[in-house]
Order: C-alpha cells, then structure tokens, then sequence
C-alpha cells in the first residue's frame, strides 16, 4: 500500500510510494517516494524524495531530496537538510549537522562537531572538544581548537586555542587570534590578540591593535625583563602544527611567522647563554 511497515530479524527491503519503516536486526534498505525511516543494529540504507531518517548501530547511508537525519557510522547527502552524528559525511545543498568525525560541506548552512571540517557558502558552525576547522563566504562559528576564515562575520570562542579571521565582523574568546577587516571583539580567561582595521574590543590578558595589514595575522609577542635573572615570556596564540600549516598554505603571505620563530629560537639560546654566565650550566 502507500504506507508500508518493515520489521524482521535478518535483512528487510522497503519500497513504497507513500511512507515507509524499516527496522531489522541485520540490513535495511529503505527507497520511498514519501518520507522514509530506517533503523538497523547493522547497516542501513535510505533513499527517498521526502524526507528520511536512518539511524544504526553500523553504519548509514542517507540521501535525499529532502530532508536527512542519519547516526551512526554514517553518510549523508540530500538537496535539502541533513543531520550526521557519528563518523559522518554530510553534503547538501541546504543545510547539514554533523557530530562526530565528521566533514560537512553544504551550499547552506553547516553545523559540526566533533573533530570536524566545515566548509558551506552559507553559514556555518562548528563545535569540538578536538580540531575544527570552518570555512564560509557567509558567517562562521567556531568553539574548541578552531580556524575560522569567513567572507561574513566569523565567532571564535574555545577552551583551547582558536584563530578568527573574516572580512566582516569577528568575535574571540579563550586563547585567541581576532583579525578582521571590520569590528574585531576579545575576551579570554587566558591570552588574547586582537587587530582589525576598524573597532577592537579586548578584556583579559591581550593585545590590541588598530590597524592591520593581513587577514590573518599571526603574531608571536616577546617581552624580555632583565633585572637579576632574564624572563622570555612567549605567548602562542596558534600551536606549532598551525603555524606550520599556515606557512605551507602562503609561504610568502606567512614569512614574518618564520622570522617570529627564528626570533623565539634565538630568544632562548639568548636566555641560555646568561644563565649559564650569570648562575653557571
């Protein structure tokens, strides 16, 4: 009929015009013209015009036209929304969530989280205890280890160490990096840099600076106290695997980044050298 139900142990197939269920201890594949729901301890498979839903304790394959919602190991490709938690793919041309080790990519709006890759010409948002990384012509947030880069406004806030950089507005908080061509906004229980072409707010331990040059700007401040020992205090805002990144990326954009380390290395053989003259090896 138009509504059919699927339920068995082994391996279920479910294809209806209308509405379709499948539910089975081994496979599922679930096709419909109307919306679709499929849920297996093993794998699954979804494809429908409306909407589907797939959810497994193996993995998933959910695609489309309409709307998506796939956990799992799973991946997850539809015309309209889609929704990945676990070891997810998510590509639409509307919007995607993604949880887990995932990669987004959508024409829309992109959600993730987890160790996470989000790229969208819409907006996007990006959470993760690990890694993001978040890329969007329109607006872009990131909370955890982050990079977000933006043609719109860009939010960085993380317990860890996030760069912002965004042709429009960008907000930091935590260990962070803010450049933007327009309004740049730092708040940190930690350490905080902040440079923009336009207003710069900042509250913690940071920086400020009104004018910048680049994007993204990556800056390693030094502050040497002499008195009866020599201090070296280097703050670093981005971790060595960054900047190393960075450097791959533009040689020519980041070569001040090379003189900043070749300024940090000879910083502390300085350091070497006058403990050992002053206190001895």
């Amino acid at each position: 009929g138009k509504q059919p139900q699927c339920s068995g142990g082994g391996e279920s197939q479910c294809s209806g015009g209308g509405e379709s269920q499948c539910s089975g201890a081994g496979e599922s594949q679930c096709s419909g013209g109307g919306e679709s729901q499929c849920s297996g301890a093993g794998e699954s498979q979804c494809s429908g015009a409306g909407e589907s839903q797939c959810s497994g304790g193996g993995e998933s394959q959910c695609s489309g036209a309409g709307e998506s919602q796939c956990s799992g190991e799973s991946q997850c490709s539809g015309g309209g929304e889609s929704q990945c938690s676990g070891e997810s793919q998510c590509s639409g041309a509307g919007e995607s969530q993604c949880s887990g080790e995932s990669q987004c990519s959508g024409g829309g709006e992109s959600q993730c989280s987890g160790e996470s890759q989000c790229s969208g010409g819409g907006e996007s948002q990006c959470s993760g205890a690990g890694e993001s990384q978040c890329s969007g012509g329109g607006e872009s947030q990131c909370s955890g280890e982050s990079q977000c880069s933006g043609g719109g406004e860009s939010q960085c806030s993380g317990g860890g160490e996030s760069q912002c950089s965004g042709g429009g507005e960008s907000q930091c908080s935590g260990e962070s990096q803010c450049s933007g061509g327009g309004e740049s906004q730092c708040s940190g229980g930690g350490e905080s840099q902040c440079s923009g072409g336009g207003e710069s707010q900042c509250s913690g331990e940071s920086q400020c600076s009104g004018e910048v040059s680049h994007s993204v700007q990556v800056e390693v401040s030094h502050s040497v106290q002499v008195s009866h020992s020599v201090q070296v205090e280097v703050s670093h805002s981005v971790q060595v695997e960054d900047i190393v990144f960075l450097i791959r990326k533009d040689p020519r954009k980041f070569a001040r980044v090379k003189d900043l380390l070749t300024m940090n290395e000879e910083l502390k053989r300085a350091r070497k050298a006058f403990d050992e003259a002053n206190y001895g090896s």
